[in-house]
Formats: structure tokens, C-alpha cells, sequence
């Protein structure tokens, strides 16, 4: 069987081959179960309606005949202007299946019957596959049989019965029920939602930052013990111990260790906490709870999420756009997202900011980062056209998430991201790599002095230090050190020996702003486009530079 996927509308054509079947249904009906379960593709599965966009699609023969079949989104119909909708919608019209596979939940006929007169009213030719029938056919079977063979006063009375306990069910509750709706209200309501949440996000941070961080560290510890000294005397052997040989180790060593130790900690762990956020339904509270306050930047409650978890890593939180339903969300959401301190900002603002100035000046620092995120969100809610999407989503029960489910959207996710930033990762530092080693990156210093030096205020080695940012964020930090030490001397390892404390802040400010890293530059293209994620990426660099400038003179009226 040969796989392929189609990711919206502005996907290339699917190509046909034989007979077309598309599966077409409601969230949550299992139609993508039924989809794994023909094809063996084995697509996520969430309980978090408009989780994806995306069109699955797997070719194979049946009796000799090829068969394509295709996975459209989950949606209640094709009338609106969700991404989903529009996704569903193009498919149909621009591939015209033969047949259209409607997935209907045999419990909720009324809601799922909308969609399925809506693809008759598009001409096609539709085969309805009732699911849940057996819940169906059991409350149904109940009932044939309480009336068999019984006299008509039985059967009243029996009816009377019936609709007594419908009635009595309808204004009551199980007791599990009733703890589930109890968590519900606990978990939107604001006076009892926003600490829940502060919780929830804390666990994420923590989980993020202290299990990421923890687990790069073991990478990082593993890397440099057993597979750099073999990367190392490979490239030796061959190309000897000159500029090539060392440019190339910047790539197979250093950059592929800088892609473990994001790619293993901090995206693994994210999604793992992710899924288990998927599965027991608190995604769902979350987003309503958040809506409103989003709302001010032109975002729904469920960008969240992907915001904070953007303090761990941005490249995760990047990818995680993807539950985001309108094109506006997701770009207005992953701009913001390059403006929140990931791990590695945190890293340069701790060993630069609280280390040698102090705790006071780093949480100034966090502060204004996050004023200028604020603000940012307020400017394009207004500078982009479009409205902010109304959250439009079901209630679902909240349950004990399933190891199983966990661990497969897990592996999937993570091979997403090692596929798409490995390459990237790898070209760019070799490219850096060899100005580095051949001393071209001195050359840098010419164009860039009136900034660096004349409106940041910042010593010339800082400002080269910047150009390597792009890759690490710390990595800029600690070069700044190494190439201190070559030009002031062993003394320069303390950043107060040739930097003033108002210097080291504007540095550590315009290091945070400025141009994310090539991994997140990697996936934001992928999401949300190439032209837009080098706008951004030009974006932020005009912000660190213009603030930075402001804070430096600022700074020095005090």
C-alpha cells in the first residue's frame, strides 16, 4: 500500500488512480478508526474537535481494482468558513470521489443526517455507514421486546413506565455523570478555571523545562561521550584537521547534537503531555475558558496551548498551530509564538542578565518581552483582515487517556518534526560553520557596526555573537564568551569585564526578540508558508533592533 497526505487546499492536486472513496462525517463519529482500520495507515485520533485540517489519502487493490482512498476532516457540514469545511469542501469539488463514505452515529441521527444532505445536494453519490448501531439496536430492542405477545393494558402500562424513567433520566444524572459535569463546571468556570489552568500550564513549564531540559542534558552528556569522539575521528581520517574538516563538524556534530537536544527533550516531552491533554479533554475547557481574553489578539481559546507551550520550546508550539482552524489564527498565533522566551532565551537572560546584573533586571526583562508579545497580538488582531473565528466546539466527558493512543501520536509527531528540521538544522550550521572557521564572519563586523555599536550601544563582538543566534539562542551567549576571550583576553569569561550591566541588557533583550531559531524558522515555514515565515523572521529583527536601541538610551538616563 503507497501513502500520501494532502494538507488543505493549497496542496497540490490528489491525483486519481482507479476508484475515489472519500470517508466524510462528524468529529468523533469513527471515521478515521475506520479509515486505520481498512488502510493500516494508523492517522491520529483525538477527542478534540478540529484537531487537523488534513487529508489523509492511501492507495491499494481490492479484486484487482485500484482504490484510493481519502480521510477528510471531521466537520458538522460544508456551509462555513472553518478551515475544516473549506479543507472538506475543496476536496470534494476539486477531486469529485466516485463515491462519498458518510459516517453517521446511529445515536444522533438528527445531528449527523445534516451533513449527509449536504453532500446529496452536491450530486454525489453517497453511501451511508451507520456507526454505534449496536447502542442503536440494544435501546431499540429493549422496547420490541417489552411489547411482544403482551396485552394492550400491559403494553400502556409498560409504556407509561418507559417514558416515566425517560423522564426521571432526562432530569437526573448517574454519579458519574455527575462528576463529569461537576470537572466541567470547575474547569470553565473563571473564578475555578484560571487557577486549574495556572496549575495545568505549571506542569506543562515544568515538564518542558525542568524533564526537557534534564533530558537534553543526558544528550548532551551521551552525544559528547560516544558519538561526537566517532564523528570526530571520522572527518579527521578523512578530511584532516583544516577549515574543512572543522566546518564540517559545526553540521555532523555540534548542529546534529543541537537537533537531539531540541528534537529528544523538549518536542518528545511536549507532545507527550499534549496527547495526554487530548485524550482526557481538558483541551476542550481550556479553550473556552481562554476565549475570551484571546480574543483581544484575534485569537480563540484554543491557541493556549501552543502559546505556552512555547516558553518550553517554540518548535513544538509552532507545529501545534495545527489546532488552530482558521488560516488569520494560525498566523497571528505562530507570530506570537516567535516572540515568547523559549528554554534557550531563558538560558541567555539567566547566565547573562540574573547572573551578572541580577534577578530584578531579568524579571524586567521577562516583563517587557511579554509586553511587546501583548502588544504585538493587539496590532495584528487589528492590522490583519479578518474577524477573530467564534469557538464553535462539543462538550466531551473527561476520561483516563489510553497509554496506547499516548504513545503512537507521540512517535508520530516527533518523526514530523526530525524530518522537517534535521536538514535545515544541519545545512545551517555548516554554512556558519565555515565563516566561522575561515574568519569571514569578522567580516560581518563592518556592515553592522552603525547598529551594533552606534544605536544598540553594544561592543562589535556582541554584534557578531548574533549572527550565530540563529541557530541556538545560548549558543550566541556562550560564543560571545569565546570570542571575548581571543580579543580582551582570559579576564573576558566575566561579561563585566568589558560590558557594561545597561550593555548586557540591551544584548540579552535584542538576543530574545530577534530572529528565532533555524529549527522553529524550519517548521513556521512549513506551516504557515516560506514568504511568511521570512516576514516574520525580518519582523523581529526590525522590533529587537528599534527597542533595543529605545531600552539602551533608556537605560542611560538612569
Amino acid at each position: 500500500m503507497s501513502v500520501a497526505a494532502c494538507h488543505g487546499p493549497s496542496r497540490r492536486p490528489l491525483s486519481r488512480t482507479g476508484v475515489t472513496i472519500a470517508l466524510a462525517g462528524n468529529p468523533n463519529v469513527g471515521k478515521s478508526t475506520i479509515f486505520n482500520t481498512l488502510t493500516g495507515l494508523q492517522t491520529l485520533t483525538t477527542n478534540y474537535a478540529g484537531a487537523t485540517v488534513e487529508v489523509a489519502a492511501a492507495r491499494t487493490r481490492a479484486d484487482g481494482q485500484d482504490l484510493t482512498l481519502l480521510d477528510l476532516p471531521g466537520t458538522y457540514g460544508l456551509s462555513g468558513s472553518s478551515e475544516d469545511q473549506r479543507a472538506a469542501w475543496d476536496v470534494l469539488l476539486r477531486v469529485r470521489p466516485d463515491v462519498v463514505v458518510a459516517t453517521v452515529d446511529a445515536t444522533n441521527l438528527a445531528r449527523n443526517l445534516y451533513l449527509v444532505l449536504q453532500l446529496l445536494d452536491l450530486g454525489l453519490r453517497v453511501v451511508v455507514a451507520v456507526n454505534l448501531a449496536d447502542a442503536a439496536a440494544q435501546a431499540a430492542a429493549a422496547r420490541l421486546e417489552a411489547r411482544a405477545g403482551q396485552p394492550a393494558a400491559h403494553l400502556i402500562a409498560r409504556e407509561r413506565h418507559r417514558l416515566a424513567g425517560e423522564i426521571a433520566r432526562k432530569v437526573t444524572v448517574t454519579p458519574g455523570e455527575f462528576r463529569g459535569r461537576q470537572a466541567w463546571r470547575i474547569a470553565t468556570r473563571p473564578i475555578s478555571g484560571f487557577p486549574l489552568l495556572l496549575l495545568v500550564l505549571g506542569v506543562i513549564f515544568t515538564g518542558l523545562f525542568w524533564g526537557g531540559g534534564l533530558l537534553a542534558g543526558l544528550v548532551d552528556a551521551t552525544w559528547a561521550a560516544y558519538a561526537s569522539p566517532v564523528v570526530r575521528w571520522a572527518i579527521i581520517s578523512l578530511f584532516g584537521q583544516g577549515v574543512l574538516a572543522r566546518t564540517i563538524l559545526w553540521g555532523l556534530d555540534a548542529g546534529l547534537n543541537a537537533v537531539l537536544s531540541v528534537g529528544i527533550p523538549y518536542v518528545l516531552t511536549f507532545y507527550v503531555l499534549l496527547a495526554l491533554l487530548e485524550d482526557t479533554g481538558y483541551l476542550n475547557a481550556a479553550a473556552v475558558l481562554l476565549d475570551r481574553a484571546l480574543g483581544r489578539c484575534g485569537l480563540s481559546g484554543r491557541a493556549a496551548i501552543p502559546l505556552v507551550a512555547g516558553a518550553g520550546c517554540n518548535v513544538p508550539a509552532i507545529i501545534g498551530l495545527r489546532v488552530l482552524r482558521t488560516e488569520r489564527e494560525r498566523l497571528i498565533a505562530g507570530t506570537l509564538i516567535t516572540l515568547v522566551s523559549c528554554s534557550a532565551r531563558t538560558a541567555v537572560i539567566f547566565g547573562a542578565v540574573a547572573r551578572f546584573i541580577g534577578w530584578p533586571q531579568a524579571l524586567l526583562l521577562y516583563a517587557l518581552v511579554s509586553a511587546v508579545m501583548l502588544g504585538a497580538g493587539w496590532g495584528l488582531n487589528r492590522l490583519i483582515p479578518g474577524r477573530t473565528p467564534d469557538l464553535l466546539m462539543e462538550i466531551f466527558p473527561f476520561r483516563v487517556p489510553t497509554p496506547r493512543t499516548v504513545i503512537r501520536k507521540t512517535w508520530v509527531r516527533v518523526g514530523e518534526f526530525v524530518t522537517v528540521a534535521v536538514p535545515i538544522v544541519l545545512v545551517g550550521s555548516v554554512v556558519l560553520g565555515g565563516l566561522y572557521e575561515t574568519g569571514w564572519i569578522r567580516l560581518f563586523a563592518r556592515p553592522v557596526a552603525p547598529v551594533v555599536e552606534g544605536w544598540l550601544g553594544l561592543p562589535a563582538v556582541a554584534g557578531l555573537t548574533l549572527v550565530f543566534a540563529v541557530l541556538r539562542k545560548e549558543l550566541a551567549l556562550q560564543l560571545l564568551v569565546a570570542l571575548a576571550i581571543t580579543q580582551f583576553g582570559a579576564g573576558a569569561d566575566n561579561l563585566m569585564s568589558f560590558m557594561t550591566g545597561r550593555q548586557i541588557f540591551t544584548y540579552a533583550l535584542v538576543n530574545t526578540i530577534y530572529i528565532p531559531c533555524v529549527a522553529t524558522i524550519a517548521v513556521l515555514g512549513r506551516a504557515l508558508g516560506w514568504r511568511r515565515a521570512v516576514v516574520i523572521s525580518l519582523g523581529t529583527i526590525t522590533l529587537a533592533v528599534a527597542l533595543g536601541g529605545i531600552v539602551a538610551r533608556a537605560l542611560a538616563l538612569f
